[in-house]
């Protein structure tokens, strides 16, 4: 089932939130078994329209709505890919900075301050930087203490397929 939030920034800037199952098959096979049950949501946010950059009203909105599904479904754990497709609004003034190393750093920057400012405990965030010859990678994972292990196996097949 796909999820998706809307979120209106105001002049003209707008974003859309989508969570939907992780295409599994693109994991190696002897992970299926050791993922018991738990779901992998693929967090996907998109600029609609706009120019502008994000407010913190808008951030802090994106962040509430990945929290209450990652919440409501505690068998669950967040990937977030840190495209590059897409060039950052004020990109010129974050020098020598991939879009992709910023929207990574700005995810991790969302998490912390959403965990603190709700005196969360127990979830970590796990980025993930794999470096090629052609480009740099970042991904994110998310989950809570208790699936820990599960998230440090997808990280490590993941970090494995970067030789494949």
């Amino acid at each position: 089932m796909k999820l998706c939030f809307s979120v209106d920034g105001g002049e003209g800037n707008s974003f859309l939130v989508s969570m939907e199952p992780f295409e599994k098959s693109v994991l190696p096979d002897e992970l299926e078994s050791a993922l018991r049950g738990i779901e992998i949501l693929d967090v996907t946010l998109e600029r609609s329209s706009g120019e502008s950059n994000a407010s913190a009203r808008v951030l802090n909105d994106i962040s509430t709505f990945i929290a209450s599904v990652f919440f409501d479904n505690p068998k669950s754990i967040l990937y977030f890919y840190c495209d590059d497709i897409h060039e950052v609004p004020g990109m010129s003034e974050k020098k020598n900075m991939l879009p992709q190393a910023y929207r990574s750093r700005l995810f991790s920057r969302m998490f912390e301050r959403y965990v603190s400012v709700n005196h969360i405990e127990g979830v970590q965030n796990y980025p993930i930087e794999i470096h090629l010859e052609d480009r740099e990678i970042f991904i994110h994972l998310i989950s809570t203490d208790d699936n820990l292990p599960v998230m440090r196996a997808i990280g490590d097949a993941i970090l494995g397929m970067k030789d494949k």
